[in-house]
Parts: C-alpha cells; sequence; structure tokens
C-alpha cells in the first residue's frame, strides 16, 4: 500500500514540474528570467538569394522554427529580449538577432536577412483615366509596371510615388 502511495505521489510530483516547465515557454535557465515564449516574432520570413532563390524561416507557437536554405532543418528556437535569437535545428545551432519584422543570421559562412512575409495590394491612382486593376506584392520586392490608363483628351505621363507627380516610380528596382 505504501508503495502505492509514493508512486502516486511521484507521479503527482512531476506532473506538476511539467506543467511548470510548460508554462516556462521555450528554453531558458533557472539562473535568468525565461522571456523566451513565442510571441510577435511568430510568422513566415524569407531573404531573397542572389540568384533568384528564396530561402525561408518559420518560427510557430511554441518555439519551434524550420529554416529552409540548403536543405529543411527543424528544431525550436529562443528569443531573448534583447533581441537574439538562437535555433536550435537538427543539426546545427544557428545564432542571429530579431528586430520587428526580420531576422538576421549566419549560416554556413553566410549573412541572411529573413523579412517577415507579408502580401500587400498595390492599387493605382490613375487621376481620371481608366481603372488599372491592382498588383499583389510580397514586402521588400518588386512589381511589374501595370498597363498605362487611357484618357479622353490627354496622354499618360508615368506613374509617381507622391501625389504631385514630381518622383517616378521605378517599376522592376524600386522596392514595395
Amino acid at each position: 500500500m505504501k508503495a502505492k502511495k509514493l508512486t502516486v505521489v511521484i507521479i503527482a510530483i512531476i506532473s506538476v514540474l511539467i506543467s511548470i516547465a510548460a508554462l516556462l515557454g521555450c528554453g531558458g535557465s533557472n539562473s535568468e528570467p525565461d522571456n523566451n515564449v513565442s510571441g510577435a516574432e511568430v510568422g513566415e520570413y524569407y531573404s531573397d538569394g542572389a540568384s533568384g532563390e528564396e530561402y525561408g524561416l518559420t518560427l510557430s507557437e511554441g518555439c519551434k522554427a524550420t529554416l529552409r536554405i540548403d536543405s529543411e532543418k527543424s528544431g525550436t528556437y529562443t528569443l531573448k529580449e534583447n533581441g537574439e535569437i538562437t535555433l536550435e535545428l537538427s543539426d546545427v545551432t544557428v545564432k542571429g538577432t530579431y528586430s520587428e519584422g526580420s531576422v538576421k543570421i549566419e549560416y554556413g559562412g553566410a549573412e541572411y536577412t529573413f523579412l517577415r512575409k507579408i502580401e500587400y495590394t498595390v492599387t493605382y491612382e490613375s487621376n481620371g483615366g481608366s481603372a488599372v486593376a491592382p498588383s499583389k506584392v510580397i514586402n521588400g520586392r518588386t512589381i511589374e509596371k501595370p498597363a498605362n490608363p487611357t484618357y479622353a483628351n490627354r496622354g499618360f505621363d508615368g506613374w509617381y510615388k507622391d501625389e504631385s507627380c514630381t518622383t517616378a516610380f521605378a517599376f522592376g528596382k524600386d522596392r514595395v
């Protein structure tokens, strides 16, 4: 009977310890406050390679991480209040920094800057001309030039960044 009671007590203690560990979040040590709970950094990130390839980084709830550069590697991450981020992946530890909307890491001897992947809809103001279909673009990327609007009694001068039409927009070059 004493063995059953002892087993129940041990199971209860283990359950409490597991619950406490789950509340603490991802990583950290008992010697410093644990601020590594996933939060605003959770999302999809991308980095464009020199040859046009797209690399990916996913930071998920529960401090899970997936890095896609030369292959896909999964694991966990910790993020400290000062922005230091550590990815503990299947066969490598990657260190870097996180700042609102971007993650910078060094991996395989190269530096990568991953931007949060957000799709935007760009709309065009034709100032009295025909309607121009909107464009979809990922932040930090360029867009193709849309069709020119048509006007009843005048020509089209071009697309501009500002309402006063003083700074031309360079499609394929200016980043959104």
